[in-house]
């Protein structure tokens, strides 16, 4: 059996994906409920937390951020995603994946990607979440502006100078992902989750996908997505 077919559940792709590609709103955005099979989800779950390779890139306590150097689950996972993704998007690929293990609460963070399409996942269950109001994420009917840098600062000053009501919202659930197009504004938080142990502090991971010209031009405007965005947290 193949790895992959082992890790995201599959589905009829044409028809979930549909409204991510056949849709101008600004906001759109695919959830995927039960995303991964259950022992695929237990087998990243322990690959990502037991893995000594996380790096700080924020305030030591705040948030972790790791490139999973080693994980076949999330291999699998953004390989069928880039199979699946390349019939709306010919030339996409899994350009990088990131994980996230938010250490203490944290404020609503409101900010965009790069690439052009962002699958992420939830990992921890939600019986550890204090904040289900809150604690999901939200979307912006609105995108970055070509040529803006994908900085905090300059979200800020953006939505300063543009008030935004805020759009769709999706609750956490743990094995919940859900893929949207990188450059809409969207956010996460407050958050707070039980830090008692490592298990049990909000976890995710993401996958940013698009094609190399793309993705290269992107790089060159801004800094890589490792710095613009994980270490503003």
């Amino acid at each position: 059996m193949r790895e992959q077919g082992q890790a995201l559940r599959e589905r009829a792709w044409a028809d979930v994906l549909r409204p991510l590609f056949s849709s101008s709103a600004l906001d759109r955005h695919v959830v995927l409920d039960d995303a991964l099979m259950p022992d695929a989800l237990e087998r990243l779950r322990s690959d990502l937390l037991g893995s000594w390779a996380w790096n700080y890139r924020a305030q030591p306590g705040y948030v972790l951020c790791l490139a999973p150097p080693e994980s076949p689950v999330l291999t699998a996972v953004a390989d069928r995603l880039t199979e699946v993704l390349s019939t709306f998007h010919p030339g996409i690929e899994a350009m990088e994946r990131w994980a996230f293990l938010h250490q203490r609460p944290f404020k609503e963070f409101v900010h965009t990607d790069i690439g052009s399409y962002v699958w992420t996942l939830w990992l921890t269950p939600e019986r550890w979440d204090r904040s289900p109001e809150t604690s999901g994420i939200s979307f912006f009917p609105v995108s970055r502006p070509m040529g803006m840098p994908n900085r905090r600062e300059h979200t800020l000053k953006y939505f300063e100078e543009n008030p935004v009501p805020r759009g769709a919202y999706v609750p956490y659930r743990e094995n919940r992902a859900f893929i949207f197009p990188a450059s809409t504004f969207h956010s996460i938080g407050p958050c707070d989750f039980d830090a008692s142990a490592t298990d049990r502090m909000r976890c995710s991971v993401s996958v940013f996908l698009d094609d190399r010209n793309h993705w290269e031009a992107q790089r060159q405007l801004e800094q890589p997505t490792r710095e613009s965005v994980t270490h503003e947290f």
